[in-house]
This record gives structure tokens, C-alpha cells and sequence, in this order.
């Protein structure tokens, strides 16, 4: 018989984390209560994760028997979305004449246009809205909820309207130069520091800056447009004000041309102009589209095939691709997704993942598994990148400007990742990684999330996100297959649902690893269980579950309860302990209020133990450590009996 000495398994929410949890749901760290100074990273606390409301005003309604309802109307019956296939009229969903709305939603993005008002804008059922004020406003069908934003730079004028189209009357003398039409009349400067933009011929969507006017020649001479040759006559061009920034909308991939706006403003006369080029240098076929467009080395890129475009011309032109902008960048596999990290473009394609430098000379970074569309944040230090074997590639810039690719700090989430089928986005908000995946485009995922302060995962239920994005400190979703907007809220510790002022609680988990005390073959006994608890009402279960050879069971079900207590000048808190006086209200302010419980336990033995903690339904836990007492019972020698003995 061994010596029943208590020997306590000590659990601290630190980076060894990984040793003692099977799940961590719906929780995050953050300092604990006390800890008002200079955090102590390696003593956090675990709470339960912040809440999500509603972001503006409900796009669908609930459904109502006596409303007259059309084709495409959108309604939520218990908490499913519907949408009517045809008119009726006390039809509950549902029915032949409602289904399922699975049609999914847009990103979300950030908007400031060129008088400095910044916007939120998203797409639900085709409809392209932004955010006025707490109302989301339409701005008309625009025929895809697929979409991609971007913002940049094209020729506008200062009443936002479009110009004349004017006539180069002959060829220009030399290049950069462009024919003054007769109809343009000139201004006291000459027209200098306005913009012209050719609108036909091989220089089409050209666009720079009048930098002078040659009287002799009657032509405006320009900075840099990219036209090499001498324009022809009959040649037309449009004079605008300026070039300024505007809000981009490609849909290539519901093939249908891009669209842009000046704030809530179409500028309809460019819709398609970028599609129109990639076509005249057969970039792209006839029929197709813009798929999306990002800045990058003062050129506008853009992918189709394994084969990149950029732009020609004034810097930061998106609308002019010439013939020599090409870029091929594998002859095995195309091309899926782009963005910029620091100096670089990343490009993942079907066969690999690489990234361009400013020098455009690939550099070449895993070819054995590759990307997904929006399988990827760029935290700004670090780029995280989901890949087709269901695993995470993080790629790092080092002070040489060389790329280093990890991919081994993922594995705590690998059962999560392993069911990323469909509906992959990630997010970032400065201090978390969110990561979501579904099995199924229908049903419910979950979402990890990786505290990059603490080097710690969680998981996130409860949520079906189509994307995720971070303004001013504050984390934002667009749910898939619904019309709501949320935030993660640290006021509030219910989910926002569909239909109208409906939320759901979440619930709080721990799941502690089987704990064998290092040896499976000897039985041993939970004496008890210790909860250093932060000073915050709380309340959840406690469930032990233990395993012998060939049978399990579970222990019954015990509670942690605790009500805050509220400190403050006179507290009666105080006591006197030797000769010192504790608790006056300025030194509580600085030290923790310890709330520590204590669970006994039977003396059944047992080979495996697994620990589950759960918040009660609205209620949760505040920890900072959790301790486990156990000792042996005997000698493994003496477990066997002869049935389990060959």
C-alpha cells in the first residue's frame, strides 16, 4: 500500500494551458480584479467571453399571419430565417411557400470618403446598405451578396458629376500630351492641376494631372499617364476636378461588372471601367469579371488564372491595365486570394502559397497544401493563413526582410480545424485571432480564438459569422444566413438571435484533461477540488467523472456559488490579526479579496479523473486557479484480477 499523500495537481491559466484543458468555451483572459497596475501575464484571470448585440436596425421582421406577404419577402420564425417563394398569406414557415434564407451575407467595411465621413457598409439579400447613424440604409440592389470592398483613387469632380465627354480634334505631337477639343474652355490657369481621363482608344482609363498647357501645340501636357505613344485622332477624353478616393464594390464573383460610389453617391459613369481594361488586354474573357483589386507598390493588382495584373500608368490607377502588367506565378494551379502584408503582396493559390516583394521577385513559401478565399488575417506583425489540409500557416517578416513560416502553434485547435469545411473568416481586433468553420454552409460552427497577449485558444459556439472585422477597438460580425449585424460587447453576457429584441444566453465551460497522476495502472482518489475565484457574483457546476477498467461513471453534481462583495469607503470589512489592522477602503483598493471554495469528495478510487465546469444558464465563473487534492490508493500491482490477466 502506498502512502496516501496528498499531492495536489496545481492548474494556473498561463501558457501551459494546453496540458490541462480539453475545452475552454466561451471564455477569455484578462487581468484579474485587483490587478489595476501593470498586468501580471502570468496570472490572468478566465471569465466568460463578452456578448454580441445588435449593430443598427433589424432587416427582417417577425412573420405576422395576417400580413400579405410577396415574392423574395424575407421573415423570422422561431429564430430560422425564411424566404417566401411566391405571395401568401397566413402560411406558416415552414411551408411550400417559405424557405430556409441560406443565401449567406456580405463582409462588412469601413468607408471614409473625400469630406472625411466614414461609414459602415454590408450587403443582405442583394441589397447594398450602410449605417446611418443606427439605421441601415439602403443604397440600392446591387444582385450578389458576394462581394469584395476596396477603396481607390479615380477622377472626380466636386459637385459629383460626371463630365463632358470631349473629341481630340488630331494626333498628339509627342507622348504624355493630349489634344485640347475646342469645347474645352480654358480656365485662368490654363486647366493646370485638373485631371484628364481618356475614355477611348488603347490608352482607355488612362488618367494623370495637367501639369501644363503648350499654347503653340493647343495640347494639355501630363504628369505621367502612361501613354507611351502619340494619341490618335478622334481620341475622346473627360476633365475632372481631382482624383480622390472612392469605395469600390467588385462582384466578379457573381460575374457582374464592379460598381463605385463616393460615400453614399454612385458614380455610376465608372462602374466596370477596370473590367473593361482587363478585357482589352485579355486578362480576363469576355463575360467575366473583376473579381477583387488591392493596392499594392503604388500599382493596383489584380489575379485571374495562376496569373497577376497590375496596373499601368499614373500611380495608383486602378482603371488601366496595359498589355506588359503581367505577372505569371505558377504554371501548376490558380490563383484564389490576395492581399498586402507590410512589403509585400501575398498571393495563395490552389497549388501554393508565396508572397511578392517590392522587387517582384517571387519567393516561393509552402507548396505542399495552399489556401482558401478569405482564409486569412494580417495581424500587422504576423499573417495567420488556413490551409487546404485543414491546418494554420503563420508567415512572419524578420527585420531582414526575410518571410518565416511556423505552423505547429495550431495544434490545440486541430479537432476544431479538422471540420473547416466551408464558411472559413477570420478577424483580428489587436489582441485576438478569430477563426471560424462549419462543417456544413447550413449548419452552426464554431469559432477559435487565439488570445495572442496570453498565447492562448478558445472556442467561441453560438455564433455563425461570414465575417469578421475590427474598428476603433470594437469587433464586428455579419452572421451567415441572417440579417444581423453584431458586436462583441463587454456590457452584455447574452447573443443577439434573429428575429425582433431576441438573445440567448451562452454557456461557460472547462473541461480539465483525463488526469491519470502520471500513471493509468494505479487507482487514485480526488480528495478535493480548490477554486481561487475572483471577487464577482458567480455561480457554476463542478461535474467529476472517473474511469476503471472496462466501466466509467460520474460523481453527483456539486455547485460554486458566490455574491460579489462590494467594497467602498466604511466598509465594515476590517478585522484585527496580531497586532495589524486590514481593510480600510484605500488598501482593499490595491489587493484582491480572495474568494476561495472548497469541494470534498468521497473516497472512491478510481484509474482516470476528467473535471467539468460549466456557468449555470445566465451565470458564470471567475478563476484564477483551480487545484486538484489526490492521493493513491494502491499499488497498481494489486488492480488486475484474473479476468484482465493473459
Amino acid at each position: 500500500m502506498l502512502d496516501p499523500v496528498i499531492k495536489p495537481i496545481k492548474i494556473r491559466f498561463n501558457t501551459d494551458y494546453s496540458k490541462y484543458f480539453d475545452v475552454i468555451q466561451n471564455c477569455q483572459l484578462s487581468n484579474r480584479k485587483s490587478d489595476t497596475g501593470q498586468i501580471e501575464t502570468d496570472r490572468p484571470m478566465i471569465g466568460p467571453r463578452n456578448g454580441t448585440s445588435r449593430v443598427g436596425n433589424s432587416l427582417v421582421h417577425d412573420w405576422d399571419i395576417a400580413t400579405a406577404y410577396i415574392l423574395w419577402d424575407i421573415v423570422a420564425y422561431e429564430w430560422v430565417t425564411y424566404k417566401a417563394t411566391g405571395g401568401s398569406t397566413g402560411s406558416t414557415p415552414p411551408s411550400v411557400n417559405w424557405e430556409i434564407f441560406d443565401e449567406g451575407t456580405s463582409k462588412e467595411y469601413f468607408y471614409t470618403d473625400r469630406v472625411g465621413v466614414r461609414r459602415q457598409y454590408r450587403v443582405f439579400n442583394h441589397i447594398l446598405y450602410w449605417l446611418n447613424v443606427d439605421t441601415w440604409t439602403s443604397l440600392g440592389d446591387i444582385w450578389t451578396n458576394d462581394v469584395e470592398f476596396a477603396n481607390h483613387r479615380v477622377p472626380l469632380n466636386q459637385n459629383w458629376l460626371d463630365s463632358t465627354s470631349r473629341t481630340v480634334w488630331s494626333a498628339s505631337t509627342v507622348s504624355e500630351r493630349v489634344k485640347r477639343d475646342a469645347g474645352d474652355t480654358l480656365s485662368v490657369t490654363n486647366n493646370v492641376g485638373t485631371i484628364v481621363l481618356i475614355t477611348s482608344g488603347i490608352y482607355k482609363w488612362c488618367y494623370a494631372p495637367i501639369t501644363s498647357y503648350d499654347s503653340w501645340t493647343g495640347e494639355y501636357v501630363l504628369g505621367w499617364a502612361g501613354i507611351i505613344m502619340w494619341l490618335a485622332a478622334s481620341t475622346t477624353y473627360k476633365r475632372y476636378d481631382r482624383i480622390a478616393d472612392v469605395l469600390q464594390i467588385s462582384r466578379g464573383y457573381a460575374d457582374l461588372w464592379e460598381k463605385y460610389f463616393d460615400g453614399i453617391i454612385p458614380m455610376t459613369w465608372i462602374d466596370g471601367f477596370s473590367t473593361d481594361s482587363l478585357t482589352q488586354v485579355s486578362a480576363i474573357a469576355t463575360g467575366k469579371w473583376l473579381k477583387k483589386m488591392v493596392s499594392f507598390n503604388n500599382y493596383c493588382w489584380t489575379f485571374s488564372g495562376s496569373t497577376l495584373y497590375y496596373t499601368g500608368g499614373y500611380p495608383g490607377n486602378p482603371l488601366f491595365f496595359n498589355y506588359t502588367g503581367a505577372l505569371t506565378i505558377s504554371s501548376n494551379g490558380t490563383i484564389v486570394d490576395i492581399f498586402v502584408y507590410k512589403t509585400r503582396l501575398i498571393i495563395i493559390g490552389t497549388s501554393f502559397i508565396i508572397s511578392l516583394p517590392q522587387s517582384l521577385q517571387i519567393d516561393q513559401h509552402v507548396t505542399a497544401f495552399w489556401g482558401v478565399r478569405d482564409g486569412y488575417v494580417n495581424t500587422g506583425s504576423d499573417v495567420y493563413i488556413f490551409t487546404t489540409a485543414k491546418t494554420l500557416v503563420s508567415l512572419k517578416e524578420t527585420i531582414a526582410w526575410v518571410v518565416e513560416v511556423k505552423d505547429d502553434f495550431w495544434k490545440e485547435i486541430g479537432n476544431y480545424t479538422s471540420r473547416f469545411d466551408t464558411d472559413v473568416c477570420f478577424g483580428y481586433d489587436s489582441y485576438r485571432v478569430y477563426m471560424y468553420g462549419s462543417e456544413s454552409s447550413k449548419a452552426a460552427g464554431v469559432m477559435c480564438v487565439l488570445d495572442t497577449t496570453y498565447d492562448f485558444w478558445f472556442i467561441y459556439d453560438n455564433l455563425q459569422p461570414s465575417s469578421i472585422i475590427s474598428e476603433n477597438g470594437i469587433t464586428y460580425l455579419t452572421d451567415n444566413h441572417t440579417d444581423i449585424v453584431r458586436k462583441f460587447d463587454p456590457l452584455v453576457f447574452t447573443d443577439v438571435v434573429v428575429g425582433d429584441d431576441k438573445v440567448e444566453t451562452f454557456l461557460q465551460s472547462l473541461l480539465i484533461k483525463e488526469i491519470d497522476y502520471g500513471d493509468i495502472f494505479s487507482q487514485k482518489i480526488i480528495d478535493y477540488i480548490l477554486f481561487a475565484c475572483e471577487n464577482y457574483s458567480q455561480k457554476f457546476s463542478v461535474d467529476v467523472y472517473t474511469a476503471l477498467n472496462n466501466k466509467n461513471g460520474k460523481k453527483a453534481t456539486q455547485w460554486v456559488s458566490i455574491d460579489e462583495i462590494l467594497i467602498g469607503w466604511g466598509s465594515l470589512w476590517e478585522w484585527t490579526l496580531w497586532q495589524n489592522t486590514f481593510g480600510a477602503a484605500w488598501m482593499l483598493d490595491i489587493i484582491s479579496v480572495p474568494r476561495m471554495k472548497k469541494l470534498d469528495y468521497d473516497a472512491d478510487s478510481a484509474n482516470l479523473y476528467k473535471v467539468f465546469l460549466q456557468g449555470a444558464d445566465g451565470l458564470y465563473f471567475y478563476l484564477s486557479q483551480i487545484d486538484i487534492g489526490m492521493w493513491y490508493d494502491w499499488d497498481p500491482q494489486q488492480y488486475f484480477d484474473p479476468s484482465n490477466t493473459q
